[in-house]
């Protein structure tokens, strides 16, 4: 091969790792639409007697935690150990 030609081959080559990142879907949009999760963790102890009115705030924090899936459009997954 020539030198012109693998100069060639070599600009197309560029060019088309410039483009490529500008022409491929990067957003959530359309298709491409996925939920994003959030992981959520609560870690009890049994000995702790703190733990005893927290377990009963649960109920809340899963509330509020089910009124922002809706408006932000993620999915919450709770944990408990």
């Amino acid at each position: 091969m020539k030198q012109s030609s693998v100069i060639k081959y070599f600009a197309v080559l560029i060019f088309l790792l410039l483009i490529i990142p500008a022409i491929t879907p990067t957003s959530a949009a359309g298709i491409f639409h996925r939920k994003d999760t959030i992981k959520i963790a609560f870690i009890w102890q049994r000995w702790d007697v703190l733990d005893i009115p927290a377990k009963f705030g649960m109920m809340i924090y899963k509330r509020i935690l089910r009124e922002a899936e809706k408006e932000y459009d993620v999915t919450f997954e709770v944990y408990e150990f």
